[in-house]
């Protein structure tokens, strides 16, 4: 799985298998890698940046079940906004 990085913040994914040098969860029986690519246009080369952010990613946040249409809440409609 690519992951396009378009932020200056750096990604970091905890999983269960660790020890590999690509990041990668298991699920379904299906093994998935995920490979990083940074494409945002920092202004300074690395060894001038300051210390990186992170984006912590875990291994739930990848497999949580996504609700279907008729479960998801309704989107807010702010008041005076109906014709």
């Amino acid at each position: 799985l690519m992951l396009f990085k378009t932020t200056d913040r750096d990604l970091q994914f905890d999983m269960s298998l660790s020890g590999l040098d690509v990041p990668t969860v298991v699920f379904n029986h299906k093994t998935l890698f995920l490979l990083t690519v940074d494409l945002f246009p920092h202004a300074k080369p690395v060894s001038q940046r300051d210390p990186l952010r992170v984006i912590r990613i875990t291994e739930e946040d990848l497999i949580r079940p996504v609700p279907e249409a008729s479960e998801a809440t309704p989107p807010q409609v702010p008041p005076g906004s109906r014709s």
